[in-house]
């Protein structure tokens, strides 16, 4: 089952990175938890199909464009980390900026319940996912 939680997490993602919110929410459980409290700037959670619904109203105020560039998926059973970097493309300013992320999703009946992102490094995320570095 976890090859599939690895073919859904990069769904979300290929989805996400074509700004299709209705293709994301599809992917998710209605209850979904989207856990941000480790970023710099806005720390929030978000829970259910209305909490994602205000998390994409939230980033699209800010960016004119954003995606998260995965380079590594690391399969743990009903969670998958996901290492690479974010990119955005400032609203007001134009200006393009890039940082290395980490995100862990769990996955349940092939959807997902719950996406914490924020993770700057591949040890914190792995360990969030239950994997030894």
């Amino acid at each position: 089952m976890s090859e599939e939680n690895v073919e859904v997490v990069r769904a979300v993602l290929a989805a996400w990175n074509r700004n299709e919110p209705e293709s994301v929410l599809s992917l998710l459980d209605s209850e979904i938890v989207f856990d941000a409290t480790r970023r710099a700037v806005n720390p929030k959670t978000y829970v259910g199909t209305e909490g994602m619904r205000l998390m994409l109203a939230d980033r699209d105020e800010v960016w004119a464009e954003f995606r998260t560039e995965p380079g590594e998926f690391v399969d743990a059973g009903d969670r998958v980390a996901v290492i690479g970097r974010w990119v955005g493309k400032g609203k007001g300013s134009g200006i393009e900026v890039q940082a290395p992320t980490a995100h862990v999703f769990t996955v349940h009946e092939g959807r997902v319940v719950r996406w914490e992102l924020g993770y700057t490094e591949r040890r914190e995320a792995l360990e969030a996912a239950g994997v030894t570095a």
